[in-house]
């Protein structure tokens, strides 16, 4: 299982994660990228880490 954090002051909301992530676990709230409630769906493939231009995004596998 892996654990996806954002830290939503540096993100910039451009949506690369959401259109990127296989698993579909992001939306945009308030133009702020967030974790869904289903964020279980994450494969651990780091793409959104990947696409993150101001590298918000942290992934961890627990």
């Amino acid at each position: 299982m892996y654990v996806v954090t954002i830290d939503t002051e540096t993100c910039g909301g451009c949506g690369e994660c959401v259109s990127t992530c296989p698993g579909q676990i992001f939306e945009l709230v308030e133009s702020k990228a967030q974790v869904k409630d289903d964020s279980e769906e994450c494969l651990g493939c780091q793409s959104c880490v990947i696409v993150c231009s101001s590298q918000c995004i942290t992934l961890e596998e627990y």
